[in-house]
């Protein structure tokens, strides 16, 4: 049986979230600062509250496996197309993902990207999300602002 953990506010130190304290409940906007790693384990499952958006600073690892995916999702009881912000990746502070078998629905935007440099993507999907239609990533992704 996994735990669960609430969360909101700003990570400040390196830090792994860990299938055995999932889901992780989003209570409050989330901020990854500058030059710190947020490491999620295969299988997590980020739910979020509201409107509320994790937004990296530093460096997301978000790489689960084909048979333990990493979900972000609404944590609502009857969810529904953006009942939740998304990732924002603030590049111009250092941020930068890596996303494989990521799995995202129910949000405004899966990922918002200031400059979309410093992100990959792989195996990933989302949906019922803002843009209307579901879509899958079945390739690696990355993209790099000149």
């Amino acid at each position: 049986m996994f735990g669960q953990t609430y969360f909101q506010g700003g990570i400040y130190n390196d830090a792994t979230w860990t299938l055995q304290n999932s889901p992780y409940i989003i209570t409050g906007d989330v901020v990854l600062f500058p030059n710190k790693t947020l490491t999620i384990e295969p299988g997590v499952s980020v739910k979020f509250d509201s409107s509320y958006f994790l937004e990296i600073r530093g460096t997301l690892i978000s790489i689960g496996v084909d048979t333990a995916r990493i979900t972000y999702t609404s944590n609502k009881t009857n969810p529904q197309k953006s009942d939740w912000f998304g990732i924002k990746i603030t590049n111009s502070q250092g941020g930068e993902a890596s996303l494989e078998y990521s799995d995202f629905s129910y949000s405004e935007s899966a990922t918002s990207l200031e400059c979309a440099w410093q992100i990959a993507i792989a195996s990933a999907s989302a949906v019922s999300s803002g843009f209307g239609t579901s879509f899958k990533f079945k390739i690696a992704l990355t993209i790099c602002c000149t």
